[in-house]
């Protein structure tokens, strides 16, 4: 039984400086006969044993490292929260240079787009409360898209109140 288990031991430590002595001769390759960037990162995309990395497709049909690339921001903004069934509020968003779409949905899946203010930069939309609401409270999602397909949301929430209440 004793026999056994040196001979594993055996085996996985030879199984282990066999792993090392692979990645060592990789490395020395990649810096002794790569004078250039292109050449060491095309080495370091092979597949080894000791990392498992999954390289992300669309990334290199792009030509860019979509992972390195920031999501647009936005920031969206109600004049007033406090609305009746029906009413209408003006939305406004402010956004990143790189967004190209701004688009406003309600909680029960009413879509429209926002239109560039180019004088003040701004994307403004109008949006008409629907004359049935189910609860208090209506959630309104704007979302930002680039031309990487990146995108931001931010909510924006109204109260709903009836137009006899003094709330």
């Amino acid at each position: 039984m004793k026999g056994n288990w040196t001979g594993i031991t055996l085996v996985a430590i030879a199984a282990a400086a066999l792993a090392i002595g692979c990645g060592s001769e990789k490395l020395d390759q990649a810096s002794a006969g790569s004078a250039t960037p292109a050449a060491a990162v095309a080495q370091s995309t092979e597949p080894s044993l000791q990392s498992p990395v999954v390289e992300a497709p669309q990334a290199e049909s792009l030509g860019t490292n979509v992972a390195e690339e920031p999501g647009p921001e936005v920031a969206a903004s109600i004049g007033d929260t406090l609305v009746v069934p029906g009413g209408v509020v003006e939305i406004t968003a402010e956004a990143s240079e790189d967004v190209v779409e701004v688009v406003l949905q309600d909680d029960l899946g009413r879509k429209q787009p926002l239109g560039y203010d180019a004088e003040h930069k701004t994307w403004r939309t109008t949006y008409r409360v629907p004359m049935r609401v189910p609860t208090e409270r209506l959630g309104l999602s704007v979302t930002a898209r680039n031309d990487a397909h990146r995108w931001r949301r931010v909510w924006l929430f109204l109260g709903v109140r009836s137009e006899g209440s003094t709330q």
